[in-house]
């Protein structure tokens, strides 16, 4: 396959979401074949936000982003998110 011209950064991945946990590698490999080099994981929840974490230190491609959803905000305070997220 010829390298694409562009290089590509998504910007807002759910790949946290447990049904890729059985094709994660390979939707990563497929995303760097079409000329994603950067993928910023998104966690919203602190379970997502702790596989994010986990994820992007393993991979120097990967990125983590936390966020609260607005419906998530009365069972998600700042004091319950470690310093790490």
């Amino acid at each position: 396959m010829t390298p694409p011209l562009l290089s590509l950064i998504d910007i807002g991945a759910n790949l946290t979401h447990d049904s890729f946990d059985h094709d994660f590698d390979q939707v990563i490999e497929r995303a760097q074949a079409a000329g994603v080099d950067t993928i910023i994981l998104t966690g919203t929840d602190l379970s997502s936000a702790h596989k994010a974490a986990e994820y992007s230190q393993n991979n120097p491609q990967l990125f983590k982003s936390t966020a609260e959803q607005s419906n998530n905000h009365s069972r998600l305070k700042q004091d319950t998110l470690p310093n790490s997220l």
